[in-house]
Parts: C-alpha cells; structure tokens; sequence
C-alpha cells in the first residue's frame, strides 16, 4: 500500500501491453491529473457485466467498486 508517495502513473495503463510504451509509463504531472484519467478513460466506460483485472498484479476484480477500491489500496490512485 502507498502511504508516502503515490504513484503519478496508471496502473491499468501500465499493465496494458497493447498500448505504445510511452503511454504505458506516462507519468502524471499531478495526483489529480492522474485521478482524472483513471475516471475519464478506465472508470467512465466500465459496463456492469464487463470481466475487469488488475494485470499488474495478475488479480480479478468482481466489480467496478473492487476496482476503486483496489486501485486506492493497492495502487495508490484516488478516484
């Protein structure tokens, strides 16, 4: 769990290796920057039946409340 310092970059972005590299490790100027994107681009186009995973950490996630909530606990991002 990040308590010091959180990350600045996305974690889903980050495990998806179907993006370009600079846009996997894309590191946010800010953390509200970086709470933006993961709402606008990841949070904001989940549907209810859709099969979410963290591919960072190899885990499933039932829901897109797990999903916010790993992503704070685990990965630093506010939503």
């Amino acid at each position: 769990m990040y308590k010091d310092t959180r990350p600045k970059i996305c974690f889903l972005c980050l495990g998806n290796d179907k993006l370009l590299t600079q846009s996997r490790i894309y590191s946010f100027y800010t953390l509200g920057d970086l709470s933006k994107h993961f709402k606008r681009k990841h949070l904001q186009h989940i549907k209810e039946r859709d099969r979410l995973r963290c591919n960072v950490c190899q885990v499933d996630l039932d829901s897109k409340m797990h999903l916010q909530r790993h992503a704070h606990d685990i990965h630093g991002t506010v939503s």
